[in-house]
């Protein structure tokens, strides 16, 4: 018998000792997860490394699509501020706006980061918006056939994608280890690694890739809420009509020195004069004649240069313009057309001084009485009169804030003109017939 034989050749009796000496001589295969595999599973993680290869080229473009809703919602996040900071539509209108506008960039920005790690959930989300854009051109009214069945069209190319995304997610989860799998999350490969090192490696990839999406999201969020606030701050002007109904109350109340407040600065001091002259000889020291139905002629009217509002009221049975403008955070009072005080009782004034040849009478229809009075004398004195001439007929043109009495006397017509000084009417100046 040889050294190391199992059996004895002449009886066939196992030696002892021999037996555990062989087995601990050999040798003992290990194997490793994932790396022996039957023909028909490394069939299948070739079908599956070929699918995912097509969905990675989808996948990039419909990331570049991504990045291109970050740039234009970006772009309509800026539209939104400018907006609120313009007043240029309500403030409620203007934040839905806004908010549009900061959801859709916070979706796309986190779609972006997202869609290799859950293209099922990103490719759906992204049909869906396509398919919502669509549906608001269809029923919009800025409705357009071409335009709306190209972007019905361009939402069917991406919702039958959406089934190629969940089998592309399915096969990512099942072959973690592959090419096209790690080129999506971004790990490196490994030669000692096993499917179980990948999947644990993509799953730490994606929790990483949702941090950083969602923090890139609420700075984005945050940012534009700050800068919205601050504009809101800084430019939000008021609706009009709380401003008319703050004027109509200081109005009614005679707080002069309110009413002035509405109007510009430049403006404040002449106005207040006016105002002051108006109430002392219209007699409002006891009340100011209350706005009767006011009714706004237009809505503000908006232009490249300024937005215009003009209110017409009935103040005491007259008719009253005001007109208003934006200018800031504020709506500023320009033009404040009150009705001029009725002519006839100076025009009656005049004739009776005229035909009772009361010289200084007529004088204090002048805005200088002493002067119009010494040079009306000597016009007599020139003229021979030892009375004013007779009177015959007269009438009366003009408007606004000038009026124009014509006299038609014995010698001839005289014109005398009229204008509104401090709320009052007052002669400046009589043409006389030729001699």
């Amino acid at each position: 018998m040889e050294p190391g034989d199992r059996f004895c050749p002449d009886c066939g009796v196992e030696q002892d000792g021999v037996a555990a000496t062989v087995e601990e001589k050999e040798p003992v295969a290990v194997a490793r997860p994932g790396r022996a595999r039957s023909g028909r599973q490394q069939a299948s993680r070739a079908k599956a490394s070929k699918e995912l290869s097509k969905a990675l080229g989808f996948l990039k473009t419909l990331r570049v699509f991504f990045r291109l809703g970050v740039f234009f919602a970006l772009v309509g996040i800026l539209g939104g501020l400018l907006i609120l900071g313009d007043n240029s539509l309500p403030l409620g209108m203007s934040l839905l706006v806004l908010s549009i506008q900061i959801a859709t960039a916070c979706v796309m920005l986190v779609g972006a980061k997202l869609i290799f790690f859950q293209p099922f959930l990103w490719s759906l989300i992204y049909a869906s918006l396509v398919t919502l854009n669509g549906a608001l051109r269809a029923i919009g009214t800025d409705f357009h056939l071409g335009w709306t069945l190209g972007s019905l069209i361009w939402a069917l190319v991406f919702w039958a994608f959406v089934p190629r995304a969940a089998r592309a997610q399915r096969l990512m989860e099942e072959n973690p280890d592959l090419a096209a799998v790690r080129q999506m999350t971004g790990v490196l490969r490994r030669g000692d690694a096993t499917e179980e090192d990948y999947a644990a490696a993509n799953h730490v990839a994606g929790q990483r890739a949702r941090k950083k999406a969602f923090a890139w999201a609420g700075g984005l969020a945050t940012s534009a809420v700050a800068i919205a606030f601050l504009v809101i701050n800084q430019s939000y002007r008021p609706p009009f009509d709380g401003t008319w109904r703050s004027f109509q109350t200081d109005w009614e109340g005679g707080h002069l020195e309110d009413v002035v407040a509405y109007f510009p600065k430049d403006q404040q001091e002449e106005e207040r004069k006016r105002l002051e002259a108006v109430v002392a000889s219209r007699g409002w020291d006891s009340a100011w004649p209350q706005p009767e139905d006011p009714e706004m002629l237009y809505e503000p009217v908006r232009s490249r240069q300024e937005e215009r509002q003009v209110v017409e009221a009935s103040f005491a049975g007259e008719d009253v313009s005001l007109t208003w403008i934006a200018e800031g955070k504020d709506w500023l009072l320009v033009d404040l057309d009150l009705p001029a005080p009725p002519f006839d009782d100076t025009e009656k004034a005049w004739i009776e001084a005229w035909e009772a040849d009361d010289v200084d009478a007529i004088g204090n229809l002048f805005e200088n009485p002493a002067r119009a009075s010494g040079n009306l004398r000597r016009l007599m004195e020139r003229r021979d009169w030892e009375q004013l001439p007779a009177i015959r007929d007269g009438s009366l043109n003009g408007g606004g804030a000038y009026r124009e009495i014509r006299l038609d006397t014995s010698v001839g017509v005289f014109m005398i003109r009229f204008k509104l000084i401090d709320d009052r009417w007052l002669a400046t100046s009589i043409k006389p017939p030729r001699s």
